[in-house]
C-alpha cells in the first residue's frame, strides 16, 4: 500500500485503514479540498506525523476540521517522533497523577516539568475531545463535564499501566541494599528516577538506554526546566529493538563484573519473541550471578481481551495507530521458557488480580489494575 508515493509497512497499512473505518463508523465527511490539503502534508512529513495529523482531526470532530490550522500543527509536531510522543503521553499520566489523584500510587512530581503546559493542555483537551472513542456512554454521561471526563479516560485507559509498573520498580531500591551497583533502563523515555533519588549519586551507576531521538529530546527538555545531568548517568542511544550491542554499554563506563539490575517496563510488547529471547541473552550473557531484570507483558489473551470499557483493545489499537503496534503475548510456561535459555528463574510473578490487590484496592476513583498485564522479576542463576 502507498500513499503519496511512500511505501507503508503493514502496521502502517493497518492503522490508516483502521482510520478509514473510523471515519465511515461516525459518518465524517471531507470536503475534496480538505483531503488534498491534508494529502499534500503527506508529502513533507513523516508517516507518523501525518497519522498524528489524521488522528488530531478525527478526535476534534467533523465541524472544526476546515477550522484547524494545518501549518501550525505541523510546526508544532512534526519535529516530534513517536517515540517522543509515546514518552511525552506516559510522563503526561504519571504527572495527572502526581498533581490530581490522591492517594498517590507512585509519586512522579518531577514529571510535570518535562513536558511544556501547552503540551499538557493539548492533551488533556484532545483526551477530552475523544471521549467518544474511549466510551461513547461515558461522553453521553458527563457531556459537558469536562473535568471527570479527563479524570475517567486517564484514570482508566491512560494511567494504570505506568503507575503500577513504575511502583513495582521500587525494587530497585531493595536490590542496592543487596549489592547492585549498576542500573540499566531499557526504553527509558522520560524516566525521572535520579532526579527523585540524588542521594544514590555515588552508590548507583545508572546507564539508560533509548532511541537516539528520544534521548536528544529528553536532554533538550532537561535543559528547559534546569536539570543538570547527574554525575552517575549515562545515555546510550541505541535502537535495541533491531540489535544491542554490549560494546555501547561498556565503552560508556558499563562493568559486566558488577551486580546488575535491568529494567524493561512497558518495552515486551513492542519486540517479537525472537527479539526478547534475543536482547535476553544479551543481557544476561556477561553479568554475575544475582543480577536481575523486571519487565511486564501481555498474557496470551493480549490481543482477544477487550477488558473494561474496552480499554485493552483500545490500548492496542492506539499502539498500532502511533506507528509502534504491539507484537507479542505470552503464556506463564511461553515465558519461563525464554527466560531460563538465558539462565534467569522467575522470583516473582504478579498476575492483574495480584496487582490490583498490591497498588489499586481501597480507592474511590476509577483507578483499577489493567486486565492481561502481568509483572515479573526474574534473577540470574
Amino acid at each position: 500500500m502507498q500513499i503519496r508515493n511512500k511505501e507503508l509497512t503493514h502496521g502502517q497499512e493497518y492503522a490508516i485503514t483502521s482510520l478509514g473505518k473510523y471515519v465511515n463508523a461516525m459518518n465524517l465527511k471531507y470536503s475534496a479540498d480538505l483531503i488534498q490539503k491534508m494529502d499534500r502534508y503527506m508529502e513533507k512529513c513523516s508517516f507518523e506525523s501525518y497519522l498524528h495529523l489524521m488522528i488530531y482531526a478525527h478526535l476534534n470532530e467533523v465541524n472544526s476540521l476546515r477550522a484547524l490550522n494545518y501549518d501550525l500543527f505541523l510546526q508544532k509536531y512534526q519535529l516530534i517522533e513517536v517515540w517522543c510522543i509515546t514518552s511525552i503521553i506516559s510522563a503526561f499520566s504519571r504527572a495527572y497523577h502526581s498533581c490530581f489523584d490522591s492517594p498517590n500510587i507512585f509519586n512522579d512530581y518531577v514529571a510535570k516539568d518535562l513536558i511544556t503546559q501547552s503540551e499538557f493542555n493539548d492533551i488533556k483537551e484532545n483526551m477530552v475531545h475523544g471521549v467518544q472513542f474511549f466510551n461513547a456512554d461515558i461522553a453521553q454521561k458527563f457531556k459537558g463535564n469536562t473535568k471527570e471526563i479527563l479524570k475517567w479516560i486517564t484514570q482508566v485507559q491512560l494511567s494504570p499501566t505506568p503507575l503500577a509498573r513504575a511502583a513495582y520498580w521500587k525494587k530497585l531500591l531493595n536490590e542496592v541494599d543487596l549489592g547492585v551497583e549498576q542500573y540499566v533502563i531499557l526504553g527509558a523515555g522520560l524516566d525521572t528516577f535520579c532526579f527523585r533519588y540524588p542521594g544514590l549519586e555515588t552508590v548507583l551507576e545508572i546507564f539508560e538506554i533509548d532511541h537516539p531521538s528520544t534521548q536528544e529530546f529528553k536532554k533538550k527538555r532537561l535543559k528547559e526546566a534546569n536539570y543538570n545531568i547527574p554525575s552517575n548517568l549515562q545515555f546510550i542511544p541505541m535502537d535495541f529493538s533491531k540489535m544491542f550491542s554490549d560494546q555501547n554499554l561498556i565503552n560508556q563506563g558499563f562493568d559486566v563484573n558488577k551486580k546488575t539490575f535491568f529494567s524493561l517496563l512497558g518495552v515486551s510488547y513492542y519486540l517479537t519473541r525472537e527479539e526478547i529471547s534475543s536482547l535476553m541473552v544479551h543481557l544476561f550473557n556477561k553479568v554475575p550471578s544475582g543480577s536481575s531484570v523486571v519487565f511486564d507483558y501481555g498474557d496470551e489473551t493480549l490481543f482477544t481481551e477487550k477488558g473494561l470499557s474496552n480499554r485493552v483493545e483500545n490500548m492496542v489499537k492506539m499502539a498500532t495507530a502511533s506507528g509502534e503496534p504491539m507484537k507479542s503475548c505470552f503464556s506463564y510456561r511461553e515465558l519461563e521458557k525464554i527466560l531460563e535459555t538465558s539462565g534467569l528463574l522467575i522470583y516473582e510473578h504478579l498476575t492483574p488480580s495480584h496487582i490490583n490487590e498490591l497498588y489499586f484496592s481501597n480507592r474511590n476513583d476509577y483507578l483499577t489494575a489493567f486486565e492481561t498485564i502481568h509483572y515479573v522479576h526474574a534473577v540470574k542463576r
